[in-house]
C-alpha cells in the first residue's frame, strides 16, 4: 500500500506541476487583458478630458472678448458721466450768474 501511495503521488507530481505553471501563465495572462483594458479606458478618459478642455478653451476665448466690450462701453460710460457733469457744473455757474452768456 506504500508503494502504490508513492506510485500515485508520483504520477499526479507532475500533473500538479503543469497546472501550478497553467495557473501562472493564465493569471499574466488575464494581468495583461486587465492592462490592455485599463490602458484603454486612460486613452478615452484622456480624450474626453481634452474635448472638454477644448470646450472650455473657446468659452475663455469668447469671455476674454465680451470682457473688452464691457470694458470698452464702460470706458464710454465713464467719458459721458464726465461730460454730463462738466454740464451741470456749466449750468450752475449759469444760473448763479457766472460765465458768458451770448446773445
Amino acid at each position: 500500500m506504500g508503494q502504490s501511495m508513492n506510485e500515485l503521488v508520483s504520477l499526479f507530481d507532475p500533473a500538479l506541476k503543469l497546472l501550478e505553471i497553467l495557473t501562472i501563465i493564465g493569471g499574466v495572462i488575464m494581468a495583461i487583458i486587465r492592462m490592455g483594458q485599463n490602458s484603454r479606458n486612460v486613452e478615452n478618459t484622456l480624450s474626453r478630458q481634452n474635448e472638454i478642455l477644448e470646450s472650455q478653451s473657446e468659452q475663455i476665448v469668447d469671455l476674454k472678448v465680451e470682457t473688452k466690450k464691457i470694458a470698452e462701453v464702460m470706458t464710454l460710460l465713464a467719458v459721458n458721466n464726465s461730460r454730463v457733469d462738466r454740464l451741470e457744473a456749466d449750468v450752475r455757474e449759469l444760473r448763479h450768474g457766472k460765465g458768458m452768456v451770448l446773445p
